[in-house]
Order: C-alpha cells, then structure tokens, then sequence
C-alpha cells in the first residue's frame, strides 16, 4: 500500500468517525425535545380552549400574513360548539377599524344566499387596508367562514369580528399628497400597538350586553409578543399584547408554530431542533406552555436581525404545533377582485400609494389571480431540520 493510499484512508476513517460523532452529538441535542413532546398529549384545540378556563383574552400569534392553513385551523376552532358558547367577539389585526359595523351586519346576515354573500364580502374587503389592496386569500376565507358558522347559530351565539386596524376612508384619499399627510399624522399608524390595543380595549370595556366574556385575539409578530430584550439591553414592551395585558394580566399569549421571518427572509426555528423533534415522533396537533420547558428556555429567534436575549416563555405564554413547514401554504389574490370596476380604483390607488412607480397590485391581479405555492425558503428550512433527524 503507498503512501497516499495508508493516508487517505487515516482521512477516510477520521471522516466517519467525526461525522458520526457529530450525528451521535446532534440527536443527543434534540432528546430533551423529544422526552417532553412525549408526555403532551393535548391537541391545538383543546389547548387553546383550556386556556379560556384562565384567561378571557387569548391572542394567537400568527405566522407570515399570507400563510393558508393556520387559518384552516381556525375555521376548525370556531366551528366547535365549545368555543361557542364562551367566545362571542374575535379580534384581528387585519382590517380597518372603521368598517366594522358594516361587516357585522353582513357576518350576521342569515337571510341571503352564499352568492349575494360573495359579492357583498368583496365590496367590504376591497376597503379594509390602508394599503391598495389586502391580496392575502386567508382573511378573505376567514370572514367567509365566520359568515358560514353563524348561518347555523342563532343570533344569541352569533360570533362578532371586530377588525382593529386603522380606519382610513379611500374615497377621500385624492392624491398621493393626501395618502402621506394621512400616513405621517395619523395615530393608527404613528401609535400602530397602541391604537389597536385601545380599540379592543375600548370594545371589552364597552360590551355590558353580551354574556360572553371571552375574547379571541389574532395578531402577527411583533404585535402579539408580550415584550422581548435585545442583547444591548433595550427592551420593548409596547406591542398590542403588551399594552392589553397591564389592562388584563392573564391574557395569554399563544405562538402557531413558524418559522423565523425578518425583512422576508426565512429560517427554521432554533436551527431547525423544534420541527425535528416534531417530526422525529411524527407528531403534530400538539399545544403546551411555554414555561419549564425545553421549547420555552430557547433565547428567542423568529423576529428581529438583532441578537435576543429573552427566551420564548418571556414572549409568549404557550404554543400551538398545527403542522410542520413542508405543510405550510402561501395563498395571495382574491376571486373576482377586479369585478364592478376596481380594476380602475386599485390603479387609481396604486398610483397614489407608488407615485406611479409601479402597478404592483393591479399587474398581479390582472396576470395570476389567486395562487397558491409553499412557503419562500422551505427546501433550505427542511434541510436544517433534517440535519437533527438521525435514524
């Protein structure tokens, strides 16, 4: 045997060695995951449910505002009986305060078929963004299904949603000038945490006639964080959650699975250990409380390019495992948005909104309509979690 030959199989077999150690070190890394997993046996569900047995504000943190199925999960949530009879009025970050009367008549409307519905829905949903259009197909089948299960309850048990974000009139925008004027001075965007909070705030203290006094809350990161600590010691504590728990302390806070999302750029939650764990015990449907576990003590990492030093307990309370990340679906474009002359207004309004740069919206409509693909990233996310997976 030559030389080079006796050395390259020193390298080969210090290779193995190393990689296998490495593989040996990786699954040790995840065990502590895995032995907890084990003994949670509660499904989303019946988790957040639960939760109402302690606090009568639950906010359930969302992912990527386009994503699809979390809202499938909600669909299943307010469809049970249970969740009924406790919870009259659900929350969302999404859409413009001021509309909410005109939703609610339409979400409480028995009398008409699903097709005067669609029609209606759409009138209301063309207006409910500050930005040109809201393009995100999961809102749009959320007011839907609330609109669905209310056509089996009687109006005692009818489900309210009440959209907290800021109230701007389109039709009073005439320029580009007039948008920016509103966007710089108007406290629903300069005060955005804090507006949405007293808007729901405000909405509780008032709500002396309903005997349901629970309230389901949906917000998207950051507003649903009850507070976090960077590494220079800054820490925030003025997100929506933050402010409606001095309100109301034991609201809880509870996190669907995701993955980190910053500046559109995505990766797998602590390097991928949390979905291989998940996956190691083909689990999902899973739901606990963040604090004393293994989960909780990881230092925060879905948000923010700065380094954290809070952990997920400190932020939120509990989490929802729904489904893992090849799962995930991103669905943009609503159906028949450009119908009844829109077309025109959402030019109009891009015009304003880009100063005529770009016709972002309306190109996208008039070329794709609604589509539906995985979420950005995901191969490279599913290799840091498979890089956890030893067999």
């Amino acid at each position: 045997m030559t030389n080079r030959s006796i050395f390259f199989s020193i390298w080969l077999f210090i290779s193995v060695v190393l990689q296998s150690d490495l593989m040996i070190a990786q699954n040790d890394s995840i065990q502590p995951y895995i032995r907890f997993l084990e003994d949670q046996n509660t499904n989303c569900i019946d988790y957040i449910l639960k939760s109402f047995d302690t606090s009568h504000i639950v906010v359930i943190g969302e992912r990527d505002h386009r994503e699809m199925t979390q809202y499938y999960f909600i669909e299943n949530l307010i469809s049970q009986e249970s969740f009924q009879a406790e919870v009259g009025v659900i929350f969302t970050e999404v859409g413009n305060y001021s509309l909410n009367s005109t939703l609610n008549k339409l979400l409480w409307d028995s009398e008409i078929s699903a097709e005067v519905f669609q029609r209606k829905i759409l009138e209301v949903f063309r207006d409910i963004s500050y930005y040109p259009v809201w393009q995100n197909y999961n809102f749009y089948y959320f007011l839907t299904s609330v609109w669905k299960v209310n056509q089996q309850l009687t109006d005692e048990f009818k489900i309210k949603v009440i959209m907290t974000g800021p109230s701007i009139h389109w039709d009073e925008i005439k320029d580009t000038e007039d948008y920016y004027n509103w966007y710089k001075t108007s406290k629903d965007i300069v005060e955005y945490d804090k507006i949405i909070a007293e808007n729901i705030l405000n909405y509780i203290d008032s709500d002396t006639i309903s005997f349901r006094k629970k309230y389901l809350t949906i917000l998207n990161h950051p507003h649903c964080f009850k507070s976090i600590t960077f590494s220079n010691s800054k820490n925030r504590n003025d997100f929506t959650t933050s402010f409606i728990k001095e309100a109301y302390p034991n609201t809880k806070t509870i996190m669907i699975n995701t993955v980190g999302n910053f500046d559109y750029r995505f990766w797998a939650i602590a390097n991928g250990k949390w979905d291989a764990a998940f996956e190691k015990l083909h689990k999902s449907n899973t739901g606990f409380d963040l604090a004393n576990s293994p989960f909780g003590n990881d230092l925060f990492d879905t948000w923010s390019s700065d380094i954290c030093k809070s952990r997920y307990y400190e932020v939120f309370d509990g989490m929802i495992y729904i489904n893992p990340v090849k799962d995930f679906r991103i669905k943009i474009g609503i159906p028949k948005m450009l119908r009844n002359g829109f077309a025109k207004e959402l030019k109009r309004r891009e015009d304003i909104y880009t100063r005529k740069n770009t016709s972002l919206f309306s190109i996208y409509y008039n070329y794709w309509g609604v589509t539906i693909y995985k979420h950005d990233n995901w191969r490279e996310i599913e290799k840091q979690i498979q890089n956890w997976i030893v067999d």
